[in-house]
């Protein structure tokens, strides 16, 4: 979330942190970079598109920016440490590619808040529609290309990475008026395939809970061991939206009634969920909503959030093992499912990890009728039941 001026505090700068104030991430905008900051928040998470981030500094040397600095503005986040020799130049990494959507200036107590915020290039796709057209089948190859890459948005840096370019063949109905953003998503979840951004700033289609991990990760946090790098673990179970068994009905073409139903059997209490979903064609479709929708149910009933105190640079799709005997529930397969770093002159750099369970992860139903010249398929007449997999990709 974004930095709120008022909450920053002028203290007396000390040689820790002066350190921490060049601490390494830069901020890249038309050329200029700054390293030097009493307040970052850079937020990630898979399951909300148009990532965040805000950068402050007080200092009243460094009020007037330069004209090329204002809100949208390209710019990148990197992050370079500092080796202990200095013969050695560590290599940059990028941790986020984005657009300034915000710059605020505040005079407090005889300082100067600066405030630099904005989202990472899915923002963009968010807030921009479609053209108005006739309505059309398109493929998500044509969607990228007649929208991102030589539409209004073409100015900006855009790479797709697809972990199957088969998937670019994909088709669905534009619809006009509607968010760019959302006729790539629904062209990839007609081949079942879910879109995200990743720290580099590509378009990923694909399984965001199968990405390639230069290094396995695990961590531990015990009562006695040399090896804790987490000073706070909070896990929770939250069953308030969990079912036990999920049914989607529909109707097709000529009035028949259907439905498909999902189940686990993990709940003591029986917990039934009716769900009318239009998309849905047939049995064999609605059973794969309910699947959908059951698996959704449950991976967000677990969670663990983790804060270590320094930056950690683990990116959203890594699966890290979790070790301990305080809190031994959270002990098991994790999946980055969002971070956020943030660096504050009380608590110096920090990194919060928000966890959820690799099993639980289901990629969208695929769904090809969102065509609308596709001929419907045959339908069966049986009611479809399948028992829940978890784990299923």
């Amino acid at each position: 979330m974004p930095i709120d001026p008022n909450t920053l505090v002028d203290t007396p700068s000390t040689d820790e942190q002066i350190s921490q104030r060049l601490g390494g991430i830069k901020l890249i905008v038309n050329g200029h970079e700054c390293n030097q900051w009493d307040d970052i928040n850079i937020d990630s998470d898979i399951g909300i598109p148009a990532d965040g981030w805000s950068f402050a500094w007080l200092d009243m040397d460094i009020a007037n920016l330069p004209d090329d600095i204002k809100s949208g503005a390209v710019c990148q986040i990197s992050y370079q440490a500092t080796p202990k020799d200095e013969n050695i130049q560590a290599p940059e990494q990028s941790l986020m590619i984005g657009v300034i959507d915000r710059i605020q200036q505040t005079i407090t107590r005889g300082q100067l808040a600066v405030v630099i915020s904005g989202r990472d290039l899915a923002g963009q796709l968010l807030d921009t529609s479609v053209p108005i057209r006739q309505a059309q089948n398109m493929t998500l190859e044509e969607i990228l290309q007649q929208f991102v890459f030589d539409g209004d948005l073409s100015s900006l840096p855009w790479r797709v990475i697809p972990q199957d370019v088969n998937w670019l063949k994909a088709k669905t109905g534009v619809q006009d008026g509607e968010s760019v953003w959302d006729a790539i998503n629904k062209a990839a979840e007609s081949s079942g395939q879910y879109v995200w951004m990743s720290s580099d700033g590509a378009l990923c289609i694909g399984n965001p809970f199968n990405v390639s991990q230069p290094y396995p990760v695990r961590l531990v946090f015990h009562k006695q061991s040399e090896h804790n790098i987490i000073d706070q673990l909070a896990y929770s179970e939250d069953l308030s939206n969990a079912y036990s068994l999920v049914e989607v009905v529909g109707q097709d073409d000529k009035g028949k009634n259907f439905r498909g139903t999902a189940t686990d059997d993990r709940l003591t209490i029986k917990r039934r969920k009716i769900i009318s979903d239009a998309r849905a064609e047939n049995q064999s479709e609605a059973m794969q909503y309910a699947q959908k929708a059951l698996r959704d149910s449950w991976l967000n009933a677990y969670e663990c959030t983790i804060n270590i105190p320094d930056w950690v640079f683990f990116d959203l799709g890594w699966r890290l093992t979790l070790e301990s005997d305080v809190v031994p529930r959270s002990t098991g397969e994790w999946v980055v499912y969002g971070r956020t770093m943030k660096l504050s002159r009380d608590a110096g750099k920090t990194t919060e990890l928000r966890l959820r369970k690799y099993d639980e992860w289901m990629q969208p139903v695929q769904h090809v009728e969102l065509v609308k010249d596709t001929k419907a398929k045959s339908r069966k007449k049986k009611q479809v039941t399948v028992k829940s997999k978890r784990g299923a990709k």
